[in-house]
């Protein structure tokens, strides 16, 4: 559910959506957007919520999510890709 509120934000907002790994307590995705990094991270995260709490899967009021989140600014080629392998194969074992 928080994969497909992601890419449905980054359809939305034609956000360039690259990867995602939702786990357990996290989530990191590469995302490529013509705004800053925190309007992005908050729009996921607001998105996610609703998801959540539209399906019954969050029900308090707070918040899911940690205050902030790493951002990282991707210059080169190489740093999406490395970002893209890292997110798709540096997160553990792939959960059930």
């Amino acid at each position: 559910m928080v994969e497909q509120s992601i890419r449905e934000t980054c359809k939305i907002r034609k956000w360039d959506f690259w990867t995602t790994n939702v786990r357990s307590n996290h989530v990191h995705s590469v995302v490529s957007a013509s705004c800053k990094p925190e309007h992005v991270r908050s729009a996921l995260k607001a998105n996610a919520t609703r998801k959540l709490r539209e399906a019954g899967c969050w029900l308090s009021s707070r918040t899911p999510w940690a205050e902030r989140g790493s951002i990282k600014y991707l210059w080169t080629q190489e740093d999406l890709n490395e970002a893209i392998a890292y997110v798709e194969y540096d997160q553990g074992e792939p959960l059930p």
